[in-house]
């Protein structure tokens, strides 16, 4: 399981019976199962797979679940692939937008994985903890302005996972205030050679 696990890529491979018992877990520092795994297990055995980002031993992974078959299903193969710092950093250079995936649950929120600083990770827990409303909005941060989009990728009982894409406003404008600084030189240019022109005129 564990060399298949390589081949694809997958961080953690479960294997579960048609019971939905546990065979073999890859997981070596943990046994802890969450209930959105039963909840892919039951939607797999209506369409033969099921996908869904979950928090998995307080990791954000992206669970896969396929149908072992010998040729009629024999069990479900769970493949989970971690979504942590790096792979939002590679979203990040993808986007140019910046990625967190953060859970929220009765209690508050978890930051689970970010392209971002620690520092600025820092004052993204308190804007979360803020209740950051599930939609397009404009927060503050190192006193330049971030439009941020926020939606749900996953759920698990009452908790559920959420990615947060950011992009500084500046950033998001720079093109238009070099068009605007390229037009106001050629304005300028285009005075001064009037200037020019009507002061030869008049001599």
């Amino acid at each position: 399981l564990v060399n298949q696990g390589d081949r694809i890529g997958g961080d953690v491979m479960i294997l579960v019976s048609l019971d939905r018992s546990v065979f073999v877990d890859t997981r070596t520092t943990s046994s802890v199962y969450p209930p959105a795994l039963e909840q892919l297990i039951r939607e797999a055995e209506q369409h033969n797979q099921a996908s869904a980002v979950v928090n998995l031993d307080g990791k954000a992974y992206q669970l896969v679940v396929s149908a072992v078959l010998g040729p009629d299903p024999i069990g479900w193969l769970v493949a989970g692939f971690v979504l942590d710092d790096r792979f939002a950093r590679s979203i990040l250079q993808i986007l140019k937008l910046d990625v967190t995936f953060y859970e929220e649950h009765p209690n508050g929120s978890t930051l689970l994985a970010s392209s971002l600083t620690s520092d600025a990770q820092k004052n993204l827990i308190q804007l979360l903890q803020g209740k950051l409303e599930k939609d397009r909005v404009v927060a503050g941060k190192n006193d330049d302005d971030v439009l941020a989009f926020t939606t749900r990728v996953g759920s698990q009982a009452s908790e559920f996972v959420y990615v947060l894409l950011q992009r500084s406003v500046n950033d998001e404008l720079k093109p238009y205030q070099e068009a605007r600084n390229i037009a106001l030189w050629l304005s300028l240019g285009g005075l001064g050679l009037s200037l020019i022109g009507a002061f030869f005129i008049a001599r």
